[in-house]
């Protein structure tokens, strides 16, 4: 094949390092963006739709957090098998297992709308919530689960942007997304608008940004086909193969994560849910800042090994960790340790009970960098 039909197929190519930088820079200016957006929109929020509206709010997010484990790790092994195939130049095979995971995972789509409309019918045997609050949260799980339906189906062509190493693109469109979804909260909640007019304005966006993801999966591999009759049942068994060791890890981090804010919804209340929310978001952003370069190097990891390139793989471990753990304990430790003040700046003093839980979760995060 010709230079010039190599990159017709598969796009040009940039200097390793290039990619690295653009990837890890923007991705921190996208948690940046969205760590200031929370810190402004959490207090506004709350004051225009109330603690107990926030923590219904809150409430219905958690639930369908959860769903994300329903595709089974394929989402993150899509990523490794589209590096590998990229760097092996096998268009048919990687084009094999898009289809095949394009019509899986629309699929898997559908079965998780059909779950969510279960959970919202028995939505007010299953959580403590008042009688307002049923039809409420009844509304906002199926405009989630519709979200998370549509995400599911177009999730392979985000995969192939993470795979080409190319994924600063969707980082700047993700920032983007986060602008134009806090203008819409404050627009809607400014005109006297509900939690569900909230609710529908910002999903509205959400779906537009899929769209953009689309489009960029196509541009940065232009040779990308999906077609149904590509499906194969060999390339499902292929990457079924790899994608039980992502779905054992992405189901702890759920359990780690989300479980707590389902026992206190189903306990307590949606009042102590939103005060349990605080610390979450603290303790997820500390995990955001120090993530990261791991996570960025992934693909890079599975091309190095496609190419048999052993001497770049063993700095990029030794020199990976290292980093990572270099950002972790001055994040952890820092927000520990000012967690009372930065609180009380945040939310207010009403929220004292978060400092603990925070710190508890700032723990967790650390411990697995340690």
């Amino acid at each position: 094949m010709s230079t010039l039909e190599d990159a017709r197929t598969w796009g040009t190519d940039d200097r390793q390092i290039t990619l690295v930088v653009r990837n890890v820079s923007t991705r921190y200016l996208a948690i940046a963006t969205d760590g200031a957006i929370g810190l402004l929109l959490m207090p506004f929020n709350v004051a225009h739709l109330g603690q107990s509206a926030y923590g219904l709010w809150a409430l219905t997010a958690s639930i369908t957090m959860y769903f994300s484990v329903l595709d089974f790790g394929y989402g993150g092994a899509l990523v490794k098998f589209v590096a590998q195939y990229r760097a092996l130049r096998d268009r048919l095979a990687l084009n094999e297992i898009l289809s095949t995971m394009l019509v899986l995972l629309t699929g898997v789509g559908i079965f998780t709308f059909v779950v969510t409309a279960g959970i919202a019918w028995q939505f007010g045997r299953l959580f403590s919530v008042s009688g307002d609050q049923i039809r409420t949260g009844q509304v906002l799980l199926l405009l989630t689960g519709g979200y998370i339906a549509i995400r599911f189906a177009t999730s392979i062509f985000g995969a192939v942007v993470f795979g080409f190493q190319r994924f600063y693109l969707n980082n700047v469109i993700s920032i983007v997304s986060a602008i134009a979804v806090a203008l819409v909260n404050v627009l809607v909640l400014t005109r006297g608008g509900d939690l569900v007019s909230l609710v529908i304005a910002t999903t509205v966006v959400r779906v537009l940004t899929l769209a953009g993801f689309v489009i960029t999966g196509y541009g940065v591999y232009p040779g990308l086909r999906v077609r149904p009759h590509l499906f194969k049942r060999e390339r499902l068994r292929e990457v079924t193969g790899f994608s039980l060791y992502m779905l054992v890890l992405d189901w702890a981090a759920k359990l780690n994560y989300s479980s707590d804010a389902l026992v206190i919804g189903a306990m307590l209340s949606t009042s102590a849910v939103a005060v349990w929310t605080v610390g979450q978001r603290v303790a997820e952003l500390s995990q955001q800042l120090t993530s990261q370069l791991s996570a960025s190097l992934f693909p890079l990891v599975v091309d190095s090994d496609a190419a048999a390139r052993v001497d770049r793989l063993r700095l990029i471990m030794i020199h990976g960790t290292a980093l990572s753990l270099a950002f972790a304990v001055p994040v952890c430790v820092g927000l520990s340790l000012t967690a009372g003040p930065i609180i009380s700046a945040w939310v207010g003093s009403s929220f004292r009970g978060t400092v603990i839980v925070t710190q508890l979760l700032l723990a967790v995060v650390l411990d697995k960098k340690i």
